[in-house]
């Protein structure tokens, strides 16, 4: 094909127009489905590679699940807390450098679903409450990935908010909540140019996203002029022509279950013309060339520093009764405990999770730092004793045979990095998984003596052997509500191990032939820890650490939390801590909102979320003050789950979800003050705020505030813009925000933008552009506006 050269779009149109001239309708209908779980074959005509997607949103794992390893980035929570678009754009190029080393093409990224409910389990997966914080960091994140020749797949179109229900019940929204709130995000996403979009499994007002030509086509197409590809939630699509007439181009995975063959029968009997299949294809088409055509920056040249600085820079300081940052004298006495304080959760789990090359944790990180000053003793005072982590372990080794034939030749082997595995459709190419016999071995190597619980779930037969004796015999079939929550299959066994000795693992596993996504999974529960041995160590100390988090598995894809608390054993832990030592600093290390009972007890609170694999260095950074914390909310926290304005509506039923708080949505809707406000975040540093000063622009309005520091420390401050957008409305919302580096003793104008299009409402038959003046406010968080100012006086 020419070798089109001038204008960029212009020379896409002319290969897109020569390509589609060249297919054949078979070859045009073959671009609207997936031919395995994660590519879409390019014809061979083409000269193209396949178009290849990979999960994100927090690393690009690749086609596999559990052999090789991928970097492991700061949740999208992480990144909305720094409220820094530059610097979030910076990592989502490096996450884009990563997809492409992986070979992906299409990064299935960003999540730009709103935290509704603190409650909802993917929470941490997407970026905040608010669609102007999300609408920015989307915006931002975009442009990193794209800068890399990837494209990427805006998630989860729309109001696919909970875990509960969201394959099968319809989100029931009233028009202003719908185009101010949920659609924002996905609407400033379009505009700044993704390539695609993902509809997701739900219903909205009673119809599937799917099929829904109202969203996909009227909005999505004709309003927002978006040309990019619409992808399905994988198995989300719900027909064959319905579909594809509403809009949804691309049907995942494959193989093919409502396309196919189906497609062109639906053309044979008129349910479909060659022109609904030309829009499609010409749209894949186009997501084709951009992926292989498109000039690419130079991604960030040190992806784990980079990583180190997002993961301190979004950590927000809660409280500090001038503890921190850490003052050492020689000879001091530092205790970490904590179940999370050794290794720590770098991330959350479900379809994102990714296999990082290593996990810096607290308990290393702050001893290489203090050291050889202080001498730091760790006691872990609290673990779960019911949700296990997956085992690590020395060579696990992955072999293949024929069923029913042990002995026989081993057809293929693999290595995995840890004894949770997942098989997508295909066990092992070219054969059935029924006809397949897995042996997975393992060298495990206790930390601890004593009776250790080993766990094993496996959607099929398994049966795992220690040191040739067989502990647990399991069989299930699997099933949605299992695949992400394998703690309802999970069996448990006791035995003893000593600290230091080997033993030798086996499972002999047997994959459910019915299953689309196949999981193994084996863990290992340490004895329980001696809660007063860690109390001691705490009144002992000159200063005490306390990681605090949830089991693995709590915040996941699949389900929602049950409650907003932590266990009740951990949350005694700490306040028993907290009153053995009054210089107690506690870490949370969750990717959303929990419950603090002992807030007033802890000298100071450190919101970790979730920060990648440089999760101990970006934490050592803050708590030494080798990095002043700047990150602010992007969520509020409430005192209860039962404060948050969603808690009447939600989770709702299987069939239903009322979005009955309407407008009135997280920090707009508290009538009850929270534990923590949106927008809230502390600083070693002080700053003070100047008078505003606003003008009109061509396009909206241009604040200035000045920006002093106060202290004699460096610091970053964030500061934000609230509108009342109606007389009627009883809340302010956030409409711009700056994030400004002030050095100590200085002053720096902090300069927000205010668009004319984000001053506008819903009115019910169309948008509402205000053109009197405008209330706003100005501060530091949505409780701390000082500043009063009128955009269009």
């Amino acid at each position: 094909m020419a070798d089109h050269t001038g204008d960029p779009q212009h020379a896409q149109d002319t290969w897109v127009d020569e390509a589609m001239a060249r297919l054949s309708t078979e070859q045009k209908a073959a671009l609207l489905y997936g031919a395995d779980p994660w590519q879409v074959r390019s014809p061979g005509s083409l000269h193209l590679h396949d178009l290849v997607m990979t999960d994100g949103p927090n690393g690009a794992r690749g086609v596999t699940f559990h052999t090789g390893v991928s970097r492991c980035f700061p949740c999208e929570t992480a990144l909305a807390a720094t409220w820094d678009p530059d610097l979030v754009a910076e990592v989502a190029a490096a996450i884009g450098a990563e997809a492409r080393s992986k070979g992906a093409a299409v990064l299935l990224a960003p999540a730009v679903n709103l935290h509704r409910n603190p409650l909802a389990g993917r929470n941490f997966e997407c970026f905040s409450e608010d669609p102007e914080l999300s609408a920015q960091m989307a915006a931002a994140y975009i442009a990193g990935v794209q800068s890399q020749g990837v494209a990427c797949c805006v998630k989860h179109l729309v109001c696919n908010d909970q875990e509960s229900g969201r394959h099968t019940a319809s989100s029931e929204i009233g028009d202003a909540a719908l185009r101010e709130l949920y659609l924002t995000p996905f609407e400033v996403a379009a505009r700044a140019g993704a390539w695609s979009i993902m509809a997701a499994y739900n219903k909205l007002n009673g119809e599937y996203v799917t099929e829904y030509p109202w969203l996909l086509t009227t909005v999505l197409r004709d309003e927002w002029a978006w040309d990019g590809v619409v992808v399905s939630d994988w198995y989300a699509t719900q027909s064959t022509a319905k579909a594809l007439t509403a809009g949804l181009d691309l049907e995942m995975p494959g193989p093919s279950q409502l396309r196919g063959d189906k497609l062109l029968k639906a053309l044979e009997t008129g349910e479909l013309s060659s022109e609904d299949i030309d829009r499609s294809a010409r749209r894949v088409l186009r997501l084709l060339h951009r992926t292989q055509h498109r000039p690419m920056t130079a991604p960030p040249a040190d992806p784990a520093a980079l990583i180190r600085e997002a993961g301190a820079r979004g950590i927000v300081l809660l409280k500090n009764d001038g503890v921190l940052p850490l003052a050492v004298a020689p000879g001091a006495l530092i205790a970490v405990i904590g179940s999370g304080a050794d290794a720590g959760q770098p991330q959350g789990g479900g379809s994102c999770q990714v296999n990082p090359p290593y996990v810096s944790g607290p308990l290393s990180a702050i001893r290489a730092r203090l050291a050889p000053d202080a001498t730091v003793e760790f006691a872990r005072g609290w673990a779960d004793q019911t949700r296990p982590r997956p085992l690590t372990a020395q060579d696990i080794k992955i072999e293949y045979r024929l069923r029913g034939a042990p002995d026989s030749e081993v057809l293929a082997t693999e290595y995995a990095v840890s004894l949770s595995m997942s098989w997508f459709n295909s066990v092992l190419p070219g054969y059935e998984p029924g006809d397949l016999a897995v042996r997975v071995t393992a060298c495990i190597i206790p930390a601890e003596n004593g009776v250790h619980q080993l766990t094993l779930a496996a959607i099929g037969h398994g049966r795992l052997t220690v040191d040739g004796q067989v502990l647990l015999d399991q069989r299930s079939a699997g099933g949605r509500d299992v695949i992400f929550d394998l703690g309802r299959i999970t069996q448990r066994a006791d035995i003893a191990l000593e600290a230091g000795r080997p033993a030798e693992l086996v499972i002999d596993y047997e994959p459910w032939s019915e299953s689309g996504l196949l999981r193994l999974q084996a863990g290992l529960i340490p004895p329980a820890p001696d809660p007063a041995a860690a109390v001691r160590l705490a009144a002992a100390a000159d200063l005490a650490i306390v990681v605090a988090e949830h089991p693995h598995g709590v915040e996941t894809e699949g389900v929602d939390r049950p409650h907003l608390g932590f266990d009740p054993a951990q949350n005694d832990l700490i306040s028993r801590v907290c009153a053995a030592n009054p210089r107690t600093v506690v870490v949370v290390n969750t990717g959303s909102p929990a419950a603090m009972p002992w807030a007033d007890l802890a000298a100071a609170i450190v919101q970790l979320w979730y920060p990648g694999q440089e999760l101990g260095e970006s934490l050592a950074d803050v708590l030494t003050g080798a990095v002043n914390p700047s990150g602010k909310l992007p969520v509020t926290f409430p005192a209860r789950a039962e404060d948050a304005p969603s808690w009447p509506y939600y989770p709702g039923t299987e069939e239903e979800v009322r979005y009955g708080e309407g407008l009135a949505m997280g920090y707009r809707g508290h009538t009850v003050p929270p534990a923590f406000p949106f927008g809230f975040g502390l600083s070693y540093a002080s700053f003070r705020l100047g008078e505003a000063s606003a003008a009109a622009m061509a396009d909206g309005y241009q604040v200035t505030v000045p920006v002093t520091n106060v202290s004699g420390r460096d610091g970053r401050e964030v500061v934000q813009l609230y509108a009342r957008l109606a007389d009627d409305r009883p809340f302010l919302e956030l409409k711009a925000f700056a994030t400004v580096h002030v050095p100590a003793g200085r002053t720096v104008p902090a300069v927000l933008a205010v668009p004319a299009s984000r001053l506008r409402t819903w009115s019910g038959t169309g948008w509402r552009y205000l053109s009197g003046p405008v209330e706003a406010r100005i501060g530091t968080s949505s409780a701390d506006l000082p500043i009063a100012v009128l955009l269009g006086a």
